[in-house]
């Protein structure tokens, strides 16, 4: 994998024969929620609003873990569950809302809300991280009440996510999908998103039928 070279700024040593991504990583992890929104996501920011195609007009805003509201943390709690808890139970992971609530409330996870006026619609959860040893801004989880489906929103959350990867100079985003969410699926794969190289690889049972894994990991150079 390449890595762009403005992630160099990040490294201490970015010549060396080894380079120590992870160390570049946890800078910017440390950066103060204000800095790190001033650098990639400042207020006047193009990227924060958006027009749906139906007209209804979306406004983003951004939350570090520990800056996210009881209240909106509830919200994406909830909206999880009632989308995708019986996704997580038909899969090998297992639907476990205790260790989904820690993996909330991790100290590197950042959250992008959606809200049409003051309400709540949907969001997108990722994390700057390294997958396989190389800097990557991995997608948790994406989404949408269904007032907000069809709109375009989704589709803008993820550019966000891209468009921070840009600047920081990541090589690319990540995220997993439930197979068994056929739509989700298409959508990524519409938007540019293909299998990574390190998603497991289907099986193939006796009689020669391939079967699929109950999740795919995909990814996108940015």
């Amino acid at each position: 994998m390449s890595v762009p070279a403005t992630f160099d700024k990040w490294l201490d040593d970015a010549d060396a024969e080894e380079v120590d991504y992870a160390q570049g990583i946890s800078k910017i992890n440390s950066l103060p929620a204000s800095e790190f929104i001033s650098t990639f996501l400042p207020a006047e920011s193009p990227l924060l609003t958006f027009a749906g195609k139906d007209g209804t007009a979306f406004s983003i805003s951004y939350f570090s873990s520990s800056d996210l509201s009881s209240s909106d943390f509830e919200f994406c709690f909830n909206l999880i569950e009632t989308t995708s808890s019986e996704a997580y139970k038909k899969s090998v992971v297992g639907w476990k809302p205790k260790e989904k609530k820690e993996e909330m409330r991790e100290k590197d996870m950042r959250y992008l809300i959606v809200k049409s006026k003051t309400i709540p619609l949907g969001f997108c959860s990722f994390m700057i991280t390294t997958e396989d040893d190389y800097p990557v801004n991995y997608i948790y989880e994406i989404h949408l009440l269904p007032p907000a489906r069809g709109t375009g929103i989704g589709a803008h959350l993820m550019r966000i996510v891209e468009d921070v990867a840009k600047q920081i100079g990541l090589a690319k985003v990540m995220l997993t999908v439930f197979t068994s969410n056929a739509n989700a699926e298409r959508f990524y794969r519409r938007i540019g998103y293909a299998e990574d190289e390190v998603s497991p690889p289907e099986r193939r049972l006796r009689g020669g039928v391939v079967k699929r894994n109950s999740y795919v990991i995909m990814s996108k150079w940015v």
